[in-house]
């Protein structure tokens, strides 16, 4: 979708795939690059009227993109992946992020040399050589980060599951946690400045600060997200990654029907954990990914550990609170390594 009156309009565009796309960067206004599932990286210079696909020369999901101007970018992904180019995208180099148990799902650079990739487990990696050698830094979180943010080398936040938010002023080599308000899934963040941010997440978060995340401020919320922080808690599935079994946790703070389901990434349905009315409490369920399976409906994948392939999956919990038709829910990711 592309606007050019500030979001009052929006245009569908062509890209030539129906492949699901999972990133975005643009240097320019007619010059921009996404990324998604199977490798694809697409290439616009004319503001997305044309997308050329690029060889990315791999078939793990692309999550994430940056560009530092036309030609210099990094793209980052499932199994540890990291590309970098120098020409646009012409020719995509794989570069050894030594996590290749990872899932990468965010990369941003404050130059052609520094640049930090943050994932699954609490991954957070940096560079200082533009990508030839990463060096793990110490996030003292499990939760799988989404998306990062640098204004300058020293200055930077990261955000994930659970509502996390974490910030550095010393280049990563610390990181300190902040307040969101809200434990739900945080997908991204931008910093237009050491102290203005905005940070965005499931059911409709929208999270703004302008002191540099000492004190973060809703902006605006949707109103399902208020009454759902008084009903449910999900909580991150342990341990993750995970194989093949992995225990989630969840609180009622109501009684009600509840489901708890897994679906892969394309929203097909691999397993029912819990289907019944239950009062109020916390609940833990093992899900057991080499029998608990069910035929997927989209890909005729037998059942079995067999048919579900590496990768990460959703799991998704639904809460019908008893003498109401609203329902609420809570969605979170995880990761099956085999």
């Amino acid at each position: 979708m592309r606007t050019t009156d500030g979001g009052n309009t929006w245009i569908s565009q062509n890209s030539g795939t129906t492949t699901n796309l999972e990133g975005v960067y643009f240097t320019a206004a007619d010059t921009g690059t996404v990324v998604g599932n199977d490798g694809i990286i697409l290439r616009t210079t004319d503001g997305g009227m044309s997308w050329i696909a690029q060889a990315s020369g791999t078939l793990s999901p692309l999550e994430g993109v940056y560009f530092i101007n036309a030609n210099i970018g990094t793209v980052v992904g499932w199994s540890g992946t990291i590309l970098h180019t120098t020409d646009g995208g012409m020719t995509w180099i794989s570069q050894n992020s030594g996590v290749t148990n990872r899932l990468l799902s965010a990369v941003s650079f404050v130059n052609a040399n520094i640049g930090t990739v943050v994932g699954s487990v609490g991954t957070i990696l940096r560079t200082t050589d533009g990508g030839i050698t990463w060096t793990k830094q110490t996030s003292r979180t499990t939760v799988s980060l989404e998306g990062v943010s640098f204004t300058d080398a020293n200055t930077g936040t990261v955000v994930g599951t659970d509502g996390g938010v974490f910030h550095t002023v010393d280049g990563g080599l610390t990181w300190s946690k902040q307040s969101s308000g809200t434990n739900n899934f945080l997908t991204n963040v931008i910093f237009t400045d050491s102290q203005t941010g905005t940070i965005v997440g499931s059911y409709g978060t929208i999270l703004r600060t302008k002191t540099g995340g000492v004190v973060s401020v809703r902006e605006n919320m949707s109103r399902q997200s208020g009454k759902l922080s008084r009903n449910i808690l999900l909580e991150q599935n342990y341990p993750n990654p995970f194989n093949p079994t992995t225990t989630i946790g969840f609180s009622l703070f109501w009684s009600g029907y509840v489901t708890l389901k897994i679906f892969t990434i394309r929203g097909e349905e691999v397993a029912t954990l819990v289907a019944e009315e239950l009062p109020a409490g916390h609940y833990t369920k093992q899900w057991d990914a080499s029998i608990n399976t069910i035929e997927m409906p989209l890909t005729g994948s037998p059942k079995g550990i067999n048919g579900l392939a590496n990768g990460v999956y959703i799991y998704r919990l639904s809460v019908r609170l008893f003498g109401q038709t609203e329902e609420f829910s809570e969605t979170k990711k995880f990761l099956l390594l085999k």
